[in-house]
């Protein structure tokens, strides 16, 4: 108590058994919340009726069967409507539990008359009724109550509205366009928040990343320190691996350390073939073409080709009739290429122009409209404003595979400057394109580079291994992109600059079914007083998870007014909690009913934001 600064409003955010609202001084202001509606309904009750309360009490027998019915009643959703009678059961539940737990045994000893122990606390229910008088007694998330209780600057939401999320079916939507029930891929999103955010904000600028990841300071980012990884110009410590992960705030991290790129994906679109839209020619009807074509390799080797070097051509209607390839003329094994897939998938034979329209270019032309509109539908037309459908990004990767070469064939150009160095480099003037191709790369578990180039967007890859499975020939046998190594499911990639600026706006953040994100492909955290690394409190109670602690920190960094917390004294939690007042103490637990001297001893540290 003497570490409680004077105040006008008093919170208690996580109420329990209200032990220090009770025995406090009296506040001009003063709040009771908890997440346990039984227990609000019971503090409730108390205050309201307190006399009816003690005679409905003291008439019940100490029994296990009844407590025992009544628990049952309980997890069986067999509980009474009643309001007071909800209250005075509850209350007997608690009383007659082992350590108040409803979830545990029913509460015996030999040395102990425990009957008497329950009617005996009954003689205070008037003192407690009268001391909650004039206390407001809310039933809110430890969030919401923080939310309403301080100024409007709190600081909880973590992420600019720009930040792109990778959603399960390889789109990129901003995080301010997510909505509950959309999948990520880290999961379905449970809930969407928002708010308005001055302060600090880190722009984090990562190697082979096209855009940097915007985060406030607090928010954690999946990563290695810089000191954890080898590359070949430093002294060879142990290669990392997944247990050199974690969670680093952004405000802690340093350039040059790596950040968790994640790699592969969901496959969701699994059908064998695609039917193709046969239009009716006006006097007759189309010969020649199939009604449906395999969903395969040869497939995605022609989506490559097109989306690398062809384009559609248009009748009088608008709607596209064929399909144009444009090689240079020394790319014979394309020009043939593209011609065989083209009789293969659609039994249409192509037309190979020579010199047309300059004599250094050579043109396949393929006269059909309804392949020309299994394009137009899968990968779209025009230089910039080509993209694979949704079906292409979530097909298997293997199949992503063979569209992936067949694109840096076309659009792309293999260079070795030393028997060492061998990279080779995509282009294309599509935004869109350009992403979804890096997340092919990613999804193949390609280490690729993403790059900005005058008015267009390069892909680099320059890891050995990489290059062989995409067919090129390498000197060297070992892999020499090491300075990003592969770590179970991610990349680590270094980080080249970070930012930090003043910010004012609006900021989101998600809840996801596994607490992470991925933001800008960068894996973070979302930023649920239970104690760390202690179970639920009982049934029907939302787990307080490592996440919510993070979360509970995040807040509470932010708030105006002044905050006392307890917590079981763990690392963790000192970690967490860095740059505040934390004493520690010792008290003794009642777990065996011996004398207090002897009592388990248990360390607990009070953490608060203020000098005493």
């Amino acid at each position: 108590m003497a570490l409680l600064p004077p105040c006008h409003a008093y919170v208690e955010v996580f109420g329990g058994s209200g032990a220090v609202l009770l025995n406090k001084p009296l506040s001009p202001v003063e709040v009771f919340n908890d997440i346990d509606s039984e227990l609000v309904n019971l503090f409730m009750t108390v205050r309201d009726h307190p006399a009816e309360f003690i005679r409905h009490v003291e008439s019940l027998p100490y029994a296990r069967t009844l407590r025992d019915a009544w628990r049952t009643q309980f997890y069986r959703g067999r509980w009474p409507k009643d309001r007071f009678e909800r209250a005075v059961r509850y209350y007997y539940l608690v009383r007659s539990s082992f350590f108040g737990h409803i979830d545990k045994g029913w509460r015996f000893a030999l040395k102990t008359d425990e009957a008497a122990r329950l009617y005996n606390c009954i003689g205070e229910v008037e003192q407690i009724a009268q001391r909650l008088a004039h206390v407001h007694i809310d039933h809110k998330d430890f969030r919401r109550c923080i939310h309403s209780y301080d100024r409007p600057n709190t600081v909880f939401y973590c992420i600019t509205g720009s930040t792109r999320i990778r959603m399960e079916n390889e789109t990129l939507p901003p995080i301010c366009r997510v909505k509950v029930g959309h999948s990520s891929i880290n999961g379905r999103v449970r809930a969407v928040h928002k708010r308005r955010y001055r302060g600090r904000l880190m722009k984090i600028w990562v190697s082979g990343l096209l855009e940097p990841v915007e985060l406030t300071p607090d928010h954690p980012v999946l990563a290695v320190r810089k000191r954890e990884v080898w590359y070949k110009r430093q002294p060879k410590p142990a290669r990392p691996d997944e247990r050199d992960l974690q969670w680093i705030r952004a405000d802690e991290l340093e350039e040059g350390d790596y950040v968790a790129i994640r790699c592969f994906g969901a496959t969701i679109f699994k059908k064998s073939s695609i039917p193709l839209l046969l239009t009716p020619r006006k006097h007759g009807r189309l010969d020649g073409y199939r009604d449906s074509v395999d969903w395969s390799r040869s497939l995605f080797r022609f989506f490559g080709y097109y989306l690398a070097e062809g384009h559609l051509q248009r009748g009088r209607t608008g709607r596209p009739i064929s399909i144009v390839f444009s090689f240079a003329r020394k790319e014979r094994r394309l020009h043939a290429e593209v011609a065989e897939l083209s009789f293969e998938l659609f039994g249409k034979k192509a037309l190979i122009r020579q010199g047309t329209p300059v004599p250094s270019v050579t043109q396949v032309w393929l006269g059909a409209r309804p392949v020309a509109e299994l394009l137009n539908e899968h990968c779209g037309c025009g230089a910039r404003t080509k993209r694979c459908s949704n079906e292409i990004m979530t097909s298997d990767p293997h199949l992503q595979l063979e569209l992936l070469k067949t694109w840096l064939l076309g659009d792309g150009g293999f260079e070795r400057s030393t028997k060492n160095r061998n990279r080779v480099r995509g282009t294309t003037a599509s935004y869109v394109l350009a992403h979804q191709m890096f997340q092919i790369a990613l999804r193949n578990g390609l280490v690729t580079s993403h790059r900005r180039r005058g008015h267009g967007y390069d892909l680099v890859i320059s890891n050995n291994r990489d290059l062989r499975r995409l067919g090129y020939r390498t000197f060297q046998q070992r892999p020499t992109c090491v300075s990003r190594p592969i770590v179970g499911d991610y990349i680590l990639s270094p980080i080249r600059k970070i930012e930090d600026r003043e910010f004012s706006g609006l900021v989101w953040n998600l809840t996801t079914q596994t607490h992470h994100l991925n933001t800008n492909y960068v894996e973070t955290h979302n930023c649920d007083p239970p104690y760390y690394g202690t179970v639920p409190y009982r049934k029907g109670i939302p787990p307080f998870t490592e996440r919510s602690h993070m979360e509970l920190a995040s807040l509470l960094r932010g708030i105006q007014g002044k905050f006392l917390l307890t917590y079981n004294d763990h690392p963790s939690i000192r970690k967490l909690y860095t740059g505040f007042k934390i004493s520690e103490v010792v008290t003794r637990l009642n777990t065996d009913k011996t004398a207090t001297a002897n009592r388990r001893p248990f360390r607990q540290l009070i953490i608060r934001n203020y000098e005493t």
